[in-house]
């Protein structure tokens, strides 16, 4: 009897082993694959932002250029465009409504559409690419150990 056990666990264990080994590689591919796609929400959301400041400087830069390059609609566009990545985030939502991401921008391009200062906007742009980039970064996956040894904390502290 002993040996038929010892037998189906050496058969059985492997096994497991394998099956173990397949959950924690998919359970850490699709981790890192969630943490890819909120770095390319973040990264395409700070281009859209950094489009609109560029159109925006423009502006300033050489007004006589406006009649031959339609700027003024530039600015209209590139401010669309902005708007329209910041609304159509799946991953990052959360964090754009906590930074009040949306408000903020608006408020500050509005402003500069009033007052045709540069530099409120770009303050602004400067404080929203800090948040974005410390944001995109929170998220970095931990090695394996660590994950182990965070999960072993965990388990003594509630017993």
């Amino acid at each position: 009897m002993r040996q038929e056990i010892l037998t189906i666990a050496v058969a059985v264990l492997p096994l497991l082993g394998v099956v173990l080994g397949h959950r924690l590689s998919r359970s850490w591919q699709r981790e890192q694959w969630l943490l890819d796609q909120r770095v390319k929400e973040f990264r395409e959301l700070l281009d859209a932002l950094a489009e609109d400041l560029r159109v925006a400087t423009t502006m300033h830069v050489d007004p006589l250029l406006w009649p031959t390059m339609n700027l003024p609609q530039a600015v209209v566009d590139a401010h669309s465009n902005a708007m329209r990545v910041m609304q159509s985030r799946i991953f990052i939502v959360k964090d754009l409504i906590r930074v009040k991401m949306e408000e903020r921008w608006s408020i500050a391009v509005d402003l500069h559409r009033r007052t045709m200062q540069i530099e409120p906007l770009a303050r602004t742009f400067t404080e929203l690419r800090i948040l974005i980039v410390n944001a995109a970064r929170q998220n970095v996956p931990r090695p394996w150990f660590k994950r182990i040894l965070d999960w072993r904390k965990s388990k003594r502290q509630l017993k």
